[in-house]
Order: structure tokens, then sequence, then C-alpha cells
């Protein structure tokens, strides 16, 4: 219980953040320098040509400007209007490239796992029918950006490979990283190889649970290259060593052989869909 408990906060957590980064997205920061020399920064509430403009500095503070008193707009890092002219082009410029090649990185990140199950079904014509079992898993990842090509750091995640098995690991791995391309929108690959802490589950009959080696080789794409947040969708395959010992009653049940003990060697193969979040 506690195990899906720890799943399921690491998936909402993941997506408040996601949502709080697109938020953050949808509203661009203005900077509205006056004649007088005053200068303020928020987001354009309203613009009425010729007349005001108002501008959010806060949760709860609004300014209310005159037209004829703006001299320059910035928008993102873009000039959009210079003094001469009392008139405001709010006209959305390509968005500036602004990714910090260097410097520390955090990611939250969500992930779907897809493989083939180690139960199978028989058709009424005795052909055995393989399925597929979905996983899920999140992760927690920091580390320090070199160049934009080479990134190094250290996670800790959370896979359950078989949903209602058990069968449940904690990595704890290396991450190295890199981005291809100084644009907006970039190419990346990711490279992950670490430990995976096996869970073990007595109310699945489990005797003993031991992890192993895990590797995660991926290529992806980021989306977006702000200053604050990003995101990222990658494309990999996990594979996990892991060792479970299942008691007879369970053996008899989940593997339909009759044994005093069962011993599952495992070598999970994932081809993993993941979504995440860079900060």
């Amino acid at each position: 219980m506690f195990i899906k408990k720890s799943i399921v906060l690491c998936l909402l957590q993941v997506l408040f953040l996601a949502v709080m980064a697109q938020q953050l997205k949808n509203e661009q920061t203005h900077t509205i320098t006056l004649k007088d020399g005053s200068v303020y920064q928020g987001v354009i509430k309203q613009y009425v040509e010729g007349e005001k403009l108002i501008l959010q500095l806060g949760p709860n503070i609004i300014k209310t400007i005159k037209d004829k008193d703006i001299k320059m707009l910035i928008q993102d890092g873009a000039v959009a209007q210079t003094s001469g002219s009392n008139q405001v082009t709010l006209s959305t410029p390509h968005k500036a490239y602004q990714f910090q090649e260097k410097g520390l990185y955090f990611e939250s990140n969500a992930q779907l796992m897809l493989g083939s199950s180690a139960f199978f079904s028989t058709a009424e014509n005795g052909t055995r029918i393989n399925k597929i079992d979905p996983g899920i898993g999140a992760q927690l990842i920091g580390g320090y950006q070199v160049n934009r090509f080479i990134g190094v750091g250290a996670g800790i995640g959370l896979d359950y490979y078989y949903l209602n098995s058990g069968e449940t690991l904690m990595p704890v791995f290396a991450d190295v990283r890199g981005y291809l391309l100084k644009r907006n929108v970039s190419p990346m690959y990711k490279l992950q190889a670490g430990y995976g802490i096996a869970f073990l589950d007595e109310d699945r009959g489990m005797e003993s649970a031991t992890g192993g080696m895990m590797w995660y080789p991926a290529i992806g794409v980021r989306l977006g290259a702000s200053k604050s947040a990003n995101f990222m969708l990658d494309f990999g395959v996990k594979i996990q060593k892991a060792d479970y010992v299942f008691k007879a009653t369970n053996a008899q049940t989940w593997w339909n052989i009759r044994e005093p003990r069962v011993v599952n060697d495992m070598v999970y193969r994932r081809f993993v869909v993941r979504t995440a979040i860079l900060f």
C-alpha cells in the first residue's frame, strides 16, 4: 500500500509541475518604459489602442498606463515598440532562445513502460496468447550541465513493472544527457545506469526480493528553451535485473506449477515513453 501511494504521489507531483510550468509559459512578461523614465514589469491584461494599457504587476497589483505616456515596450526580450510613437504593437515576436546551456538542472518525470507479460492466456485451439503488461514509474533527477552537449547528474525513481504484481523497484542511477541544437526545439539524448533496489511484498507471497543493474538509453526532444521550465519527451528501452522468490501457495496460484517455492529470475526489458519537466 505504501508503494502504491508513493507512485500516486510522484505522478501527482509531475502533473502539478506541468500545470504550473504551462501557466508560466502562457503568460509572457513585458517591460514597460514610460517617457518620464519609470519602468514597470508584468503581464499585459488589456490594451486599448490610443487610450490605455492595463498591466498586472503581481497577484493583486494592477497598473493602468495611458498609451500616450509609453516610450518603449519589451516583450520576452524583444523590443516591440521604440520611442517616437504613441502606438504600442502587441504582436508576439519569435520567442528568444534562453536555454541555460551551463549550470544546474533539475528534472521531474513520469513514464509508461510496456513489455511482454510473464503471464499468458490460451486460445480455444490451444495457441498461447502473449499479453502486453503496462507499468508505470516516476523519477527525480539533479545534475550539472557542462555545455549543451554534455550534462551529468544523479537521480532516484520508483518503477512498478507489473501492475498488481508487487514487483516494484527503486532505481538509484547516474544520468548523462545532451542537446544537439541551439534552438527552441532540439533533439536530445539520455543515458541512465545504476542499481534498482527491489521491495519485498509479503502480501504477494514473496519470500525474498533482490534488485540488480539498470540501464536506460533514450532519445527524445526538448520542447522550449526558456530560463524557467522546459518540457521534454523521450523514448527508450529500460533493462532491469531482479530476482524474486515466491512461496508455494502463491506459486500454485500464480504460476500453475507444483513446486515448494518459485525462484523468478527476471530481466525486465521495457519500451518506455516518458514526459518530463526540466528546471
